[in-house]
């Protein structure tokens, strides 16, 4: 037996989620963003009340009806600190649907294992993006006085800035991921560096749904000048204001992010977390070719 929390709910659970974190940490973002912009985005489903083991969120219906293309914007999230035993169990009874393609974020390793041992005949799961967490040093840095004197500013991101940040984004460019950013923008506190004349942007970076800072993007003319080192530590600060802990994800594979990663925070565990697709086998034709 599976249970919907209720909005009332949702400051126990992130009690609860605080104390297995930073594995935990995606979920207790995702909770955190809820409670902060009322996005009503997820339903959160728990195994059981109050000491629950498994927790999955899981879209809303409006929001699966409003971006038909859901697959780029807002994904499946579980976390389980249970055996793999009560993880499969929780995961066949939350309410994800093994029949239709799947995505994934931010999950461990013990959920890609167990989903693979439930579905074997029926479909497969395939990680994308394995990703490092890393947050900031105990204190952050205000780096913005250090380059206010280069004719530039350290401000907002706008609803005027979305298709700039929709086209500089790796996994942006289209109608649905414009979408989905001016939505961020709206609801919660981003960072940017722009010129003071001209009002350019040369650095950006905002928040996830789940509050992981991310999209960070520095003009290729403006790197090596500290921006990037500036929006990261500008925006941690805002996170930590409205009571969140700041942390972004990097892709294994990115040698510049995580260098500069490590230059302005640390590792917060050895944990690889995941962005993965799940493809039932008698769909795959059907969807990809």
């Amino acid at each position: 037996m599976v249970l919907k929390l209720l909005r009332s709910q949702l400051p126990a659970a992130l009690l609860t989620l605080k104390t297995k974190a930073p594995q935990s940490q995606h979920m207790c973002g995702l909770i955190q963003a809820e409670l902060f912009a009322g996005l009503e985005w997820f339903n959160f489903v728990v195994d059981k009340w109050p000491d629950f083991t498994c927790i999955a969120a899981t879209p809303e219906e409006w929001l699966i009806k409003k971006i038909p293309n859901i697959d780029d914007n807002v994904r499946v999230s579980v976390f389980s600190h249970g055996s793999d035993a009560v993880t499969t169990t929780f995961l066949q009874q939350c309410g994800i649907n093994f029949q239709n393609k799947i995505c994934f974020s931010a999950i461990e390793e013990n959920i890609i294992r167990c989903i693979k041992n439930m579905t074997p005949t029926q479909g497969t799961i395939r990680v994308t993006e394995p990703c490092f967490m890393f947050g900031v040093h105990n204190k952050v840095s205000n780096m913005s006085k250090d380059i206010e004197s280069n004719g530039v500013i350290v401000d907002e991101l706008r609803e005027s800035d979305v298709d700039y940040v929709n086209a500089t984004w790796t996994f942006g460019g289209n109608v649905h991921t414009r979408a989905f950013i001016s939505n961020l923008v709206e609801s919660f506190p981003t960072s940017c560096i722009r010129d003071k004349e001209t009002h350019s942007i040369y650095a950006h970076m905002m928040l996830s749904s789940d509050l992981s800072m991310g999209m960070l993007h520095v003009e290729e003319s403006k790197r090596r000048l500290g921006y990037g080192s500036t929006v990261i530590n500008n925006l941690a600060a805002k996170v930590i204001q409205i009571g969140g802990i700041p942390f972004w994800y990097v892709v294994t594979d990115n040698l510049t992010s995580t260098a500069m990663s490590k230059r302005n925070g640390r590792t917060l565990c050895d944990d690889i977390f995941s962005w993965a697709t799940y493809l039932p086998h008698k769909s795959n034709e059907e969807k990809f070719n």
